[in-house]
């Protein structure tokens, strides 16, 4: 698909793509092939960073979503956000619980809005 046609007639800030992600935890990076995010918080007096996850993780990503968040897709925010640059989209809508910061940490590498 492709948004070209779109932006030529309209310009490329007509064209916005919107993101629903959801944070799927994970022990480690390697545990999966997609970009993640150290999520850590402050131990209570211990002084040694615990994760913030259900079961202690110190690391996630953001799983693309459809239909309002009730079906999954292996694809992460970013996959998503460079694609849609890609197909000519000139401004990127985040909904949810999506670490926004996580995305404009390659926001170098994007030319549009988020």
């Amino acid at each position: 698909m492709c948004l070209r046609p779109v932006t030529t007639v309209y310009g490329r800030q007509a064209v916005v793509v919107s993101i629903d992600p959801k944070r799927v935890w994970v022990s480690s990076p390697s545990d999966t092939t997609h970009r993640v995010v150290r999520k850590v918080k402050a131990a209570a007096g211990a002084g040694a960073p615990t994760g913030q996850g259900p079961n202690g993780e110190m690391y996630c990503w953001y799983q693309c979503t459809i239909k309002g968040g009730r079906e999954a897709r292996d694809l992460d925010a970013q996959q998503l956000a460079v694609a849609a640059e890609k197909m000519g989209t000139g401004e990127l809508l985040v909904r949810n619980q999506c670490d926004v910061n996580a995305l404009r940490m390659r926001r170098h590498n994007l030319c549009f809005r988020i």
